[in-house]
């Protein structure tokens, strides 16, 4: 084989598992070192006070969803606090129902829009309306914990340079294949890839669902971006790139929505891919500096997972045409099935599933009952994963710079089966339910028979001599490589991980390397976000009101429907 070909075979096969064992490595270290024996989510830990917060909550077409996201977040377990609902522009009856529920709640508070301006313009609008310096984020379909604002506030208050806390989402419809899959997904690729960046101590993106904010650190980097496509990576490296601490708070949970059908995970994961190029495009050249070397790891992280992806294409291009054009042997590929390497690197994810689900048993005591359905997992989203990537990057390099983001149709749950409440969902309907574990347990089936091979090796490993020849050696010579370094290769990335989290926890812990900001004034958040002092004025004093926008996003005015 070609000896390019051969490193592009070595790095399809090597960087998904080295980065698994990395995550693993991370995330296990996070969780004996900081959440095993932490307090119980139901007992956040007590504040000497408890500073007054905004909850926002951008909406566009959620009528449907209003009375579940208010509804808890209206019953958060935090004694001072406002809820702003900003409806950005919707057609149904969102602004309506908003401002009957604002009569009724006096914590709720209502900014329309009177124009379709995108996720970032509300949150913008509303960090220009809150009457707090702490903003706790989530999205219009999302249902809050109860315990979760508490949480995210605890942090923001624990160190005058924690500029962001992302919390924990978890999905609310999951009576679907689909969401039983994201159910594994959001604890083992999620959770886990958040855990072990905190430990090496930068965080590629808050959750956008769930975020919570100090708005003086927003007001230094300009707040949310409205030209990029997911806000809330962009928002990350920003913050970040100014100094700024962002924390995971596993214990923050947050109920969400997510697609039930390929078209809108494909949607939504291409969204996600392309807000990834976009940060990479916008931000990557000002980290090559020592004062951002803390973002290196992410930077890696990231090009890595992108070279990867144009690997796989490189490969299952030359594999493709060589079923119809006779090509050079060094070129050939003859199958793209799983051998060794596809086998060893399954168990790898199964693996990661594995500790993960357990590492979340603290938050969803019945979550192991998904690991079933994620055999799915290693096809279908790993797949969907590399072809959104590949997508991704000329899309973003042919979209129009300075094109405002603005939103798609509100998610809601299937028309078929209600499962908005996790704790007592309408069950799959029996014939869908049953044909679907049929189909898994024959996956299963598939990939017991594909491991056969490595239950062999270990039967060898009871007779010395016939496990050294067949072990150590392939084709007369040996081969020590996948044996001996790949080990070797994964014990290092776990030891360098953890020796890396001892030293700044040695160094670091309980220092404050640089002083706090002051908070920025009520007449310096109006100057940067476009208002002027006298509408900035009349918006914090306004219980219902509508803005009306100019053609940059800037608000020119507003009329009151209800005042404080």
């Amino acid at each position: 084989m070609n000896p390019w070909l051969n490193a592009m075979f070595q790095f399809a096969f090597f960087y998904p598992m080295v980065m698994a064992f990395f995550w693993m490595s991370g995330g296990l270290y996070y969780f004996f070192r900081r959440e095993r024996k932490s307090r119980p989510r139901n007992d956040p830990p007590p504040m000497a006070e408890y500073p007054f917060a905004s909850l926002l909550i951008p909406c566009h077409n959620e009528s449907a969803n209003l009375d579940d996201t208010l509804g808890a977040a209206l019953a958060q377990r935090y004694p001072d606090f406002e809820v702003i609902a900003i409806n950005d522009g919707s057609t149904d009856d969102t602004g309506t129902r908003l401002d009957a529920l604002a009569a009724l709640h006096p914590r709720l508070r209502v900014v329309h829009l009177d124009r379709n301006l995108g996720k970032a313009n509300a949150l913008r609008m509303g960090a220009l309306a809150a009457r707090s310096e702490y903003l706790v984020c989530i999205d219009g379909d999302a249902m809050l914990e109860e315990f979760a604002m508490h949480w995210m506030v605890w942090h923001l208050t624990s160190g005058p340079r924690v500029g962001a806390v992302t919390g924990n989402p978890r999905i609310r419809n999951r009576s679907t294949l689909l969401g039983r899959l994201q159910v594994a997904e959001f604890s083992s690729i999620i959770g886990m890839i958040k855990r072990a960046q905190r430990v090496y101590g930068r965080i590629f993106t808050v959750s956008g669902v769930i975020a919570a904010f100090r708005r003086t650190a927003l007001h230094r980097i300009g707040y949310w971006a409205d030209d990029m496509v997911t806000e809330d990576i962009d928002i990350s490296w920003r913050l970040q790139l100014d100094h700024w601490d962002i924390r995971y708070e596993p214990n923050a949970l947050c109920f969400i929505l997510m697609p039930e059908t390929l078209k809108g995970l494909w949607r939504q994961r291409l969204r996600w891919a392309q807000g990834g190029v976009e940060v990479l495009l916008r931000h990557g050249a000002s980290l090559f500096s020592w004062r951002k070397r803390r973002m290196w790891g992410v930077l890696l992280e990231y090009i890595l997972s992108v070279l990867w992806a144009y690997t796989m294409l490189v490969i299952i291009l030359l594999w493709a045409v060589g079923k119809f054009i006779p090509m050079p042997p060094s070129l050939y590929i003859d199958t793209l099935l799983p051998q060794w390497h596809g086998v060893i690197l399954a168990l790898v994810c199964l693996l990661q599933f594995a500790s993960s689900l357990i590492i979340d048993r603290r938050y969803e005591t019945h979550i192991g009952r998904n690991y079933f359905w994620v055999i799915w997992y290693p096809m279908a989203y790993w797949l969907i994963s590399l072809f959104t990537t590949l997508v991704a990057l000329p899309k973003t390099l042919l979209r129009r710079r300075g094109k405002r983001a603005t939103w798609t149709a509100a998610r809601t749950p299937s028309n078929r089966f209600d499962s908005r409440l996790i704790q007592k969902p309408r069950k799959q309907p029996r014939l869908q339910r049953t044909a679907w574990g049929f189909v898994t347990l024959a996956f299963w089936g598939f990939y017991f028979y594909l491991w056969a091979p490595l239950v062999t090796l270990v039967s060898w490993l009871l007779g010395g001599q016939l496990a050294w020849l067949q072990l150590y050696e392939r084709k007369q010579h040996l081969d020590p490589f996948v044996i001996i370094a790949l080990p070797v290769i994964l014990a290092c990335c776990a030891l360098l991980l953890i020796a890396w989290a001892e030293y700044n926890r040695y160094r670091f812990a309980g220092k404050e390397r640089r002083g706090p900001h002051e908070d920025a004034s009520r007449a310096e958040i109006a100057h940067s976000l476009g208002a002027s002092d006298q509408l900035a004025e009349q918006m914090f004093n306004a219980k219902a009101i509508t803005l009306h926008m100019d053609e940059h996003a800037r608000p020119l005015g507003m009329t009151a429907q209800l005042l404080q």
